[in-house]
């Protein structure tokens, strides 16, 4: 079970009233934007003033796609095992000037693993 931090304000992860349900993780470097980024997609909110997450924590979203209720579980890790599925996403796209990795060396990276995609967000 996730820790209790009071910025991630948990709902009851149990509700058992869904057609699917998928577990996602984030993983990535410290202060990448990881907890912002689960935020902006949970609950379309956005804060400049995160502190660094410690151990794991998640959040629960519910999407309807094609007229099904999907559960989506969405945990924050530092890191993870090697053997995951990955889609690369590169956020903070606009800040161009403070851009430290250029699109085209993030391409490249995601051709190296096994050919994913890149979405800037």
């Amino acid at each position: 079970m996730a820790k209790a931090d009071q910025r991630f304000g948990q709902r009851d992860g149990s509700d058992q009233n869904f057609d699917y349900m998928f577990k996602l993780l984030i993983i990535g470097n410290s202060s990448v934007g990881k907890t912002s980024f689960l935020f902006r997609y949970a609950d379309d909110s956005f804060s400049n003033s995160f502190v660094s997450t410690v151990g794991i924590d998640f959040k629960v979203k519910t999407v309807y796609r094609n007229e099904k209720r999907v559960k989506l579980q969405i945990w924050i890790k530092t890191y993870s095992w090697d053997n995951a599925q990955v889609i690369m996403v590169g956020n903070k796209c606009d800040m161009d000037e403070e851009r430290v990795v250029p699109p085209e060396k993030g391409k490249h990276l995601a051709d190296q693993l096994a050919g994913s995609e890149v979405r800037e967000l």
